[in-house]
């Protein structure tokens, strides 16, 4: 017996208490394709703001791209210009180099729908410029995040849109319609709005939530990217069936860890299963406006759940429940068992 109706259960009450206006989950596995799907998508608005998903969409499949077969480990960028202290990518990619979770880059940026760019990078050089307090131990950070794609843009000689593009199209064999930065006014209209701004004064709609990745341009490494469900579960599918997902999520896999966090940018865990069974890998990302996807390469099956939570307050309570919940509805539904959270 399938799921949807248990899923739209248990996500249909934050829907009508205003938590959030629009949801897609889907799940499935490689060799079955995508099995099940639930959505409520009112007003024909399908493209969400994946947030920090684009860290392990777009980063990690890119980083590994250009890199080729050059070891991660051993390619270095400068924190700071040409004379600032060095981080390898791989540390940069794992949250393992250090840096600060966060830092403001927004404030006096944001006066324009496209940011100021340059401004907003000027500070991310002055913060970086005296790395003394940074202590090289795992701390998810954005700013390693945006320096990757820096290093991406500097390596390629092209732009973080025009290269994810062409990565979907020639190695993904996937079109870019479903997975892109800066929406076009067409895609605007069919964008799923995340809140009402009140630093820019404007419903956000189409516009990067992130404010960071705002004052970036809407382009960034740690925030930025659009899609829809379709999109997602398609790269999922194409990433993780390609030679090169093969290699990231098989090949180079090491022995599970329970205290690992993060591998290759992807989040471990999650903190999805209650409690976490022994030697399981459990890997995908969330993200703040409400997404998240999940992978475990044992069974080759997968999951995501997009939302726009955040039009229910930049903090809300019950996000982290109904994340378990569906994850275990998922994983009922492809055989693989997990305890729910919620009463359905």
């Amino acid at each position: 017996m399938s799921n949807q109706h248990a899923i739209d259960r248990a996500i249909l009450p934050s829907v009508r208490a205003g938590g959030l206006t629009h949801y897609y989950a889907a799940c499935g596995s490689l060799s079955g394709g995508v099995l099940q799907r639930s959505a409520h998508l009112p007003g024909g608005r399908r493209f969400f703001d994946l947030s920090s998903l684009t860290k392990a969409l777009v980063i990690t499949p890119l980083v590994q791209w250009i890199a080729k077969d050059r070891a991660l480990s051993e390619l270095k960028l400068c924190l700071s210009g040409e004379s600032g202290p060095s981080v390898s990518l791989l540390s940069l990619l794992q949250h393992e180099a250090g840096l600060p979770f966060w830092r403001n880059l927004w404030i006096g940026n944001l006066a324009r729908p496209e940011g100021n760019r340059s401004a907003a990078l000027a500070r991310l050089d002055l913060d970086l410029h005296a790395p003394s307090s940074f202590s090289p131990s795992y701390l998810y950070s954005d700013l390693g995040h945006i320096l990757l794609s820096m290093w991406l843009e500097k390596e390629t000689g092209r732009s973080l849109p025009e290269l994810y593009g062409d990565f979907l199209e020639t190695e993904l064999k996937q079109k870019r319609d479903l997975l892109f930065y800066t929406p076009t006014e067409e895609q605007k209209k069919r964008s799923i709005p995340t809140a009402y701004c009140r630093i820019r004064e404007r419903w956000l709609c189409g516009e990067v939530h992130d404010e960071n990745a705002s004052a970036l341009g809407g382009v960034s490494g740690h925030a930025g990217l659009f899609g829809s469900g379709e999109g997602v579960e398609t790269f999922l599918l194409h990433f993780l069936s390609s030679s090169q997902g093969r290699g990231f999520s098989f090949d180079q896999l090491p022995t599970y860890e329970a205290s690992r966090r993060s591998f290759l940018g992807w989040q471990v865990g999650m903190a999805l299963d209650t409690p976490p069974l022994p030697s399981s890998w459990i890997l995908g990302h969330q993200g703040f406006t409400g997404t998240l996807f999940w992978w475990e390469p044992r069974s080759a099956c997968f999951g995501l759940l997009l939302t726009n939570r955040t039009m229910g307050g930049r903090q809300v309570s019950w996000i982290h429940k109904l994340r378990q919940t569906v994850f275990a509805l998922q994983c009922k539904e492809l055989g693989l068992e997990r305890t729910c959270t919620l009463p359905l």
